[in-house]
């Protein structure tokens, strides 16, 4: 999924390369690069992946990628809006992400989660992500270059294992996150 380009004027939009709503797919060995999402007046959410479902719905929004490579995909806005997840975005659902490759999304606007964006969920939503021997690397954002956990446990667990942190790392907003044997540099 390369080289998508979506732009809408005066509203949110959300999902430049894939937008998974209330759906359980599976995506391995796939190339998500490049996507632009572009909104006039609006918010932009999830260059790459956008993840959501209505409330009550998590069980049936969850998403596996797996040997992947999610690489330079860019949110943008022309106004003050949120530019949030440039690689991916969830809210109220859950990600099991492994051996993947996070690489080079987001640059010096997007606000909150170059790499992954994870939403706070309202009362009765849930967000679970899980991240295992990935690699997370030259991302970009005002906070959270590579990760930006806006959430808690147990409405929003995030866990990280056997990961690598290039250039960025993680902003964990209200420390909900699980960290196990990963390694940060630059």
């Amino acid at each position: 999924i390369i080289n998508n380009t979506c732009t809408l004027d005066y509203s949110g939009h959300s999902g430049g390369g894939i937008h998974s709503k209330r759906a359980t797919p599976t995506i391995s060995n796939t190339l998500i690069k490049g996507n632009f999402l572009s909104t006039y007046n609006g918010s932009s959410k999830g260059g790459g992946i956008f993840i959501t479902a209505a409330s009550g719905y998590f069980d049936s929004n969850q998403m596996t990628v797996t040997n992947c490579r999610i690489e330079n995909n860019i949110i943008y806005n022309s106004g003050s809006f949120d530019m949030e997840g440039a690689g991916i975005f969830i809210h109220n659902g859950r990600l099991d992400m492994s051996n993947t490759l996070v690489i080079g999304n987001g640059d010096a606007n997007t606000d909150k989660g170059g790499g992954i964006f994870i939403k706070y969920p309202y009362s009765s939503e849930h967000v679970e992500v899980n991240i295992t021997n990935c690699t997370f690397s030259g991302n970009e954002a005002y906070y959270g270059d590579a990760i930006y956990h806006f959430g808690s446990v147990p409405s929003a667990p995030l866990v990280v294992k056997n990961t690598i942190f290039h250039g960025g790392g993680v902003y964990d907003y209200n420390n909900g996150g699980t960290y196990t044997n990963n390694f940060s540099s630059g």
